[in-house]
């Protein structure tokens, strides 16, 4: 997790427009972090995609 925060900082440095993230594993030691991504994706006017998208 603290390597996917550090990579995202580092592309928010960058002022990426968009930042595609695979699924974190659906394990208890990865709830937070898939809830962080996804209120830091709320208001983006980005839908996250769930089961490969679409």
């Amino acid at each position: 997790a603290q390597a996917l925060y550090d990579s995202l900082r580092g592309l928010d440095r960058m002022r990426c427009q968009r930042i595609l993230i695979e699924r974190v594993p659906d394990t208890e030691a990865w709830h937070a972090v898939a809830d962080r991504l996804r209120r830091a994706a709320a208001g983006s006017g980005i839908e996250a995609q769930q089961d490969g998208g679409a």
